[in-house]
């Protein structure tokens, strides 16, 4: 499955310059800067938040799509080339306390994938053949590593 799986290039009319260009220019202007605060600076810029808005307006998006697609387009990524998503989602959000712009629901796919355990005690004490066993030798810690 791709990762993108709305990901369209934006219509040129619409967004006529080069927000990469444009971010990175204004990270060497800042640079030594914790990535953090780069981000949150960058996507504070008035044009920037013009330019989320829009793509909120003409893309469907869950939220970790728009983070990967603005870390592409602004170049938030890590020395591994890795986009930081979690400092994009931080920012995104912060802006849209703001009210600049309305990010789409959160997923709750997360909580929604684990259920109840069935069948398991409510105390440790509780559990049937339950051992505590002192791991002082190297195979011993293999064992329960493997």
């Amino acid at each position: 499955m791709p990762v993108f799986p709305l990901l369209k290039h934006p219509s040129p009319a619409l967004y006529p310059y080069n927000m990469t260009e444009q971010i990175s220019s204004y990270f060497l202007e800042w640079g030594g800067m914790d990535p953090q605060n780069q981000i949150k600076r960058a996507l504070s810029k008035p044009e920037s938040i013009e330019y989320v808005g829009q793509l909120l307006g003409e893309e469907e998006f869950s939220r970790k799509e728009l983070a990967e697609f603005v870390c592409q387009q602004f170049g938030f990524q890590d020395p591994r080339g890795q986009n930081q998503l979690g400092g994009c989602l931080k920012a995104l959000r912060e802006l849209e306390s703001k009210s600049w712009f309305q990010l789409p629901i959160a997923s709750d796919s997360k909580r929604q994938a684990w259920s109840e355990p069935k069948g398991v005690p409510g105390e440790v004490g509780e559990v049937r053949g339950l051992k505590l066993i002192l791991v002082a030798q190297e195979s011993q810690m293999r064992i329960w590593t493997n």
